[in-house]
């Protein structure tokens, strides 16, 4: 800032600044947060707001913006979106009492993963803190919002990515040690901070959570972490953070990065939002503690078979009675948890106390519903009625949103607030009083009394009438028409009445602050009923499902097999209720734990991958599943590679990236995994993806031996029905009309009896010509083609498809011009207009 904007209040905004250099200053002015020199810049710029200048008269003016304090949400929201964090500068004395400028602090930072209110009240708000070195990470998620703090420790960069797509933090918190080129490329743009100093604080957990900590290892670091960024930036104890939780990786079903996303369980692969996921179709749920358990149970599907059958068993318990008076009270549950972490962090206000009140007591009548066996015990006996009395007795129903002008204590409570609200309420009514006692007194009729902001209140008395003013009268003022006066029991009055206002108000702030510190000290209690509350919640909501959707209960056990019968891809089948899905079964265990699934493309293969690994995850989250019957052998780690993509960021391309993923595969898969891989080895020469993904297959099926579907465009791979034991074919059926086909959907053993390429072509909307001219090419190329009997030969006799196919004769010089120009694209990267133009470059070929 220049020198000639070095005044008080700019040497104290400087001050502030510098205790934040990594934030934007709201700066507090009156009605107004103030922001100067660059970040006004880039905040006006990014905010689309007004930017002006102060002393602008000088020859160096400084540039500066502003927002209104009581719309300030907004913008601050919209600036967390953008990663940025920002400090919050308040007034912490009375202007009318500063000697000198007004005293300011920065009361807290905001940031991504810090602040709740920037989020949906059904999403966690997580930050993440990564510490110690590659392969020895440790790794803690903190929402400050609800008190959850989990930790764990980190041995492989894979387990790493999925524990971040598992969690979707909005910020990051980066140990010196752990910063590197791959963790930074894994945390994409989230805003970072590199934290130096990692060290435990063993004393610090051992206090809080009243706990050895010896168990973890590098994890205990990054706990250490977050809770000091979020103690410093929120500048509060954070009494509501009152448990660690620790967890092993692979203590729930492995879901690696490229699963999640694949799946859409949270994020849809095109777009924002939630819409189109299965997060969005499972979160009907009645309170925002449910929304964000039902997200959370997403996460980390169950793989203990008992577990999974007592959560199923409760699922059934909620018959359509109990769902419909449950639904009715929950729907009036206040978001329970993040009311707690507010009170206890002292941001509460009155309206989250009332709200709390009377969620209690909402809970109460809600224990009295769960009698069955299945569901006594998920709420804690404990439900905190003392609470919610306490609260009734100092809180009106309907109180003011803020504390500043107090009226939310309940009159009655106290006698000498309501002397206070009655001494500032009927000022008028009681100088009235006074005015006619005092003409009665004096027997002056036209005796008034007055008040002015110089004198305050007076006694008007005309010329005529000043004989009779009592001698106990002290004269004020002389006046053209009279003269004016105050007596001793004026002056108390007005004393009483001019102060009586903040004294109330004080008075009311003292209360509830009193009655706030009472109820944080029940967090602990609070923070159980809400994940009893949650879990009903959840539990009720997936009944619901089962009900209106028509899913049944799986049955779930430790065989290493799946069997389902008429199942469903439940997001597709719910976007699209005017139209029958059509269901399918699918069967893998050890006859035949390897399927090669056949068809075209746009025939459904991709579709029945997805729906039989979202079938799999619901059974394992006790939830009914979009089957007629479905029989689940526990899946301890699901992967599922499905369709092309590439990361530009990471600068992979689609082969390499398929390549990575499917590594990733062969090197975590167990026998009790579930693997869905489709077309892999886009991207490469023909024959390179026919040999990498016959190697693949076979490893799947000889080593690894978990259940897997294999989706391919290659017939060639039909023939490891032969020579694999535990292999079958199955192809998702097409109907044939001339040159026209229908896609049934419909999934039937055995191969496909042909690859329709063409025909898909021509329903994409291909023009006719070059529809046309690609049959005739099409058959001068099948006239070359190694001929099927001749590759079943050279597969018994020990060679493979790939062997066959190379050892071919050689294509005549055009055929050869032709292959090789086919070789050369790549179809993931031609747009419609390439592959005309290269359509009608493979015709001049064959035209010369």
């Amino acid at each position: 800032m220049a020198a000639s904007s070095d005044t008080p209040m700019l040497r104290q905004y400087r001050e502030l600044r510098a205790q934040v250099p990594d934030a934007l200053l709201f700066y507090r002015m009156g009605d107004f947060y103030e922001l100067f020199g660059e970040d006004a810049v880039w905040t006006a710029a990014a905010l689309e707001l007004t930017l002006t200048t102060r002393d602008r008269d000088t020859p160096d003016p400084l540039p500066m913006c502003g927002v209104p304090w009581h719309a300030a949400d907004g913008y601050l929201r919209r600036l967390l979106d953008m990663g940025k964090k920002v400090a919050i500068a308040e007034q912490v004395e009375d202007p009318k009492q500063a000697k000198g400028i007004v005293r300011r602090e920065v009361v807290r930072v905001l940031t991504p993963g810090l602040a709740a209110d920037n989020v949906d009240a059904h999403e966690s708000s997580y930050l993440v803190a990564v510490t110690g070195v590659a392969g020895a990470w440790g790794l803690a998620f903190l929402d400050a919002s609800t008190g959850d703090l989990r930790a764990t420790d980190v041995s492989d960069l894979a387990s790493l990515a999925g524990e971040l797509a598992r969690h979707a933090p909005r910020e990051a918190l980066v140990g010196v040690d752990a910063d590197a080129p791959e963790l930074r490329a894994l945390l994409g743009d989230l805003c970072t901070t590199v934290i130096a100093d990692t060290r435990p604080d063993r004393a610090e957990l051992t206090r809080r959570f009243g706990v050895a900590t010896d168990a973890l290892g590098p994890g205990l670091g990054a706990a250490s972490v977050a809770l000091r960024y979020a103690g410093e930036r929120l500048k509060a104890d954070l009494r509501n953070i009152t448990a660690l939780r620790t967890w092993r990786v692979g203590a729930s079903m492995g879901l690696d990065e490229a699963t999640v996303r694949n799946l859409e369980l949270f994020r849809p692969l095109r777009g924002t939002g939630r819409k189109g996921t299965l997060v969005a179709l499972l979160d009907r749920t009645r309170t925002a503690m449910g929304g964000r358990l039902v997200r959370d149970w997403l996460a980390h599907p169950l793989l203990d078979v008992g577990e999974i059958t007592r959560r199923a068993d409760a699922v059934e318990a909620f018959e359509p009675a109990l769902r419909h008076a449950s639904s009715a009270l929950l729907a009036q549950v206040a978001d329970l948890e993040r009311i707690a972490s507010r009170l206890a962090q002292g941001l509460g206000g009155p309206r989250d106390l009332v709200a709390l009140g009377q969620s209690l007591r909402h809970v109460a009548a809600l224990a009295g519903l769960f009698t069955d066996a299945r569901l006594v015990g998920r709420l804690p006996a404990d439900l905190a009625p003392e609470v919610a009395a306490d609260v009734d007795t100092w809180l009106i129903d309907e109180p003011p949103a803020g504390l500043d002008e107090g009226g939310f204590i309940r009159p009655g409570v106290d006698p000498a607030l309501d002397r206070l609200r009655e001494l500032a309420s009927d000022a008028k009514g009681a100088i009235a009083r006074m005015e006619e006692r005092l003409r009665a007194e004096t027997d002056i009729g036209s005796l008034k009394v007055r008040h002015n902001d110089v004198f305050g209140y007076y006694i008007d008395v005309t010329k005529a009438h000043l004989h009779k003013v009592p001698s106990g009268w002290h004269r004020k003022q002389t006046v053209a028409t009279g003269e004016r006066f105050i007596t001793q029991e004026l002056k108390e009055y007005e004393e009483a009445v001019s102060g009586a206002d903040d004294k109330r108000v004080k008075l009311e702030l003292d209360h509830f602050r009193a009655l706030r510190t009472r109820v944080a000290v029940e967090v602990p209690r609070l923070q159980a009923i809400a994940r009893g509350v949650a879990e009903l919640d959840v539990l009720g909501t997936f009944a619901e499902l089962g009900a209106q959707h028509r899913w049944a209960r799986a049955q779930v056990d430790d065989a290493e097999v799946l069997d389902l019968l008429g199942s469903r891809h439940p997001v597709v089948e719910a976007a699209r209720r005017d139209e029958r899905f059509v269901p399918n079964d699918v069967q893998l265990g050890e006859r035949a734990r390897l399927a090669l699934l056949f068809g075209p493309n746009m025939a459904g293969k991709s579709t029945l991958m997805r729906q039989v690994a979202l079938v799999v995850i619901l059974a394992q989250l006790g939830c009914p599943v979009p089957a007629r019957r479905a029989r689940v052998g526990v899946v301890d780690r699901l992967f599922v590679r499905v369709g092309a993509s590439d990361d530009l960021a990471r600068g992979q391309s689609t082969f390499m990236v398929e390549m990575g993923e499917t590594a990733n595969i062969l090197a975590g898969a167990t026998r009790r995994s579930l693997v869905l891989l489709d077309e892999i080895g886009r991207g490469t020469s023909t024959y390179d993806v026919l040999a990498i993904a016959w190697a693949v297959a076979e490893d799947l099926h000889d080593r690894v031996r978990a259940r897997t579907i294999f989706a391919t465009h290659y017939h060639e791979l039909g023939a490891l029905t032969e020579s694999c034991d535990h292999a079958r074919a199955m192809h998702v059926a097409v109907a044939e009309s001339g040159e026209r086909i229908t896609f049934l959907r419909v999934v039937r053993d055995g191969p496909a009896p042909g690859s329709f390429g063409i025909q898909c072509a021509r329903l994409a909307g291909l023009p006719a010509p070059v529809v046309s001219r690609a049959q005739k090419l099409l058959r001068q190329l099948e006239k070359k083609r190694p001929r099927a009997d001749a590759t079943q030969m050279s597969l018994f006799g020990g060679g493979s498809p790939v062997e066959a196919a190379v050892s071919a004769p050689p294509p005549e010089p055009l055929i050869d011009v032709v292959r090789a120009a086919l070789l050369s694209l790549d179809p993931d990267t031609l747009t419609p207009r390439g592959a005309l133009d290269e359509l009608y470059r493979l015709r001049r070929l064959a035209e010369e």
